[in-house]
């Protein structure tokens, strides 16, 4: 390995492009996309899990891939909560 120190919001803004990029699946499946703070737990979980395991000293990509989550969940639910209230008045 590199004896170059990692900046680590270097690697948080790579845990939210690859958050990004994950979203990009669901092109293959768009209906996904009304429940895409749902839908996001299939294939982030486990991509968070294994890359839990193997960059054990980068933390920040997780850290950045858990901050896309949840920016993507709470947009989810405030454009969804929108939509519901237009209709219930």
């Amino acid at each position: 390995m590199s004896d170059k120190p990692v900046n680590h919001a270097t690697d948080v803004w790579i845990g939210v492009g690859i958050t990004a990029l994950l979203h990009l699946l669901l092109f293959i499946y768009p209906e996904a996309f009304l429940f895409i703070g749902v839908s996001q737990l299939v294939y982030m979980l486990p991509v968070i899990v294994v890359t839990a395991m193997v960059v054990r000293k980068r933390t920040g990509i997780l850290q950045g891939m858990m901050l896309g989550m949840g920016i993507t969940f709470l947009l989810n639910v405030a454009c969804v909560g929108f939509v519901f209230f237009q209709f219930l008045s």
